[in-house]
């Protein structure tokens, strides 16, 4: 059955259904979205950024126990000397407990597809000069307390330099990595927002365009066949009973014209068969 053939109720219902669809569409949509953007945002707050605190701080703390293995090798007080390992064995502790954190984070995020290949290479480059730094500090104690100073001396300047270096070089780049991540972490789900906004908004908009193009459609279907009637109502009112006006549609006022021209034509007859009487 044509749209202009249906009841005036089912063309509204029709209508406000639809427009009530596409809003419902626009709130699924929202959800949706907004989920993904938790997402971004949980990834960026419960992964990235808890491992670019972890590795930053062992950046922090690998510095810091050079330090220390320097001073240390090069006390002239035992006092001193026993500080500065104790210091150093503390530092080490603290930097394999931020490992370990940055571990467990590791392996949630390669769980998830999170964790890129260069970042895996670049750990796993660190983990390999962290190993030989631990062995070289180890050397380092075990010298001074024989008391072979020079020789441990000599080992911090020679071997354990060019493996500190590398291993801060490796480190810095692994920190970077972790930052960059975090950063695109954050900037997808601002522009996952972004994006959300505006296919709501355009959404919203075409539901009211919409809105205001079925009230006018509305409107504009009764408002011609009324004034066809009205016009016609006058001339019968004036005498002329000569009127016919053509159905639009089949709805209610299809239905009412029918009958409107049903009377007309009833009332022509009757006048006819007055006049010839």
């Amino acid at each position: 059955m044509p749209f202009r053939d249906l009841s005036i109720a089912t063309k509204q219902k029709l209508g406000f259904g639809f427009i009530l669809l596409l809003m419902v569409g626009a709130g699924l949509f929202a959800v949706n979205r907004s989920r993904a953007i938790s997402d971004e945002a949980e990834q960026t707050v419960a992964l990235w950024l808890p491992r670019v605190v972890a590795i930053s701080d062992v950046n922090l703390e690998v510095g810091e126990l050079r330090i220390r293995q320097l001073q240390h090798a090069t006390a002239t007080v035992d006092s001193v000397r026993q500080a500065q390992a104790v210091a150093m064995i503390d530092l080490i502790d603290a930097i394999n407990l931020n490992l370990d954190t940055y571990a467990v984070l590791t392996e949630t995020a390669q769980a998830r597809g999170l964790n890129p290949a260069t970042e895996r290479d670049l750990y796993a480059r660190f983990e390999s000069f962290w190993e030989q730094y631990l062995d070289i500090a180890n050397q380092l104690l075990t010298l001074t307390e024989l008391g072979a100073e020079s020789r441990a001396t000599s080992l911090l300047r020679g071997e354990a330099t060019q493996v500190y270096q590398r291993m801060s070089a490796t480190l810095a780049y692994l920190v970077e990595a972790n930052r960059t991540q975090a950063a695109a972490g954050a900037a997808r789900a601002e522009e996952t927002f972004r994006a959300t906004t505006v296919v709501i908004i355009v959404l919203l908009a075409a539901a009211a365009l919409l809105a205001v193009g079925i009230v006018s459609t509305l409107v504009a279907s009764m408002a011609g066949p009324v004034r066809r009637l009205a016009g016609a109502a006058d001339r019968m009112a004036e005498g002329d009973l000569d009127v016919y006006v053509e159905p639009s549609a089949k709805d209610e006022l299809g239905r009412l014209t029918h009958s409107f021209n049903v009377m007309a034509a009833a009332l022509r007859k009757a006048q006819r068969q007055t006049e010839e009487q």
